[in-house]
């Protein structure tokens, strides 16, 4: 899968399986990362692998995407 098309995929996979998710406070990698580990229910070892980042960044960005969440509804 390209990059492109896995961003794509993200974006509008993230959208329509939590629709209250604002995904425009986060970036295209976190959308990524988010839609491959809850809404295909995969590892962070998957992610990393599927979207070509490194462990520490797939958690890294899962932990930025989730601050910015918890900020974006006042938590």
């Amino acid at each position: 899968m390209s990059d492109l098309s896995l961003i794509a995929d993200a974006m509008f996979g993230l959208a329509e399986s939590c629709p209250n998710v604002d995904t425009s406070v986060l970036t295209e990698r976190q959308i990524v990362v988010l839609y491959l580990r809850y809404v295909k229910d995969m590892e962070t070892a998957e992610v990393a692998e599927v979207a070509g980042y490194s462990v520490r960044t797939v958690n890294r960005l899962h932990a930025a995407a989730m601050d910015r969440i918890r900020n974006s509804i006042g938590v």
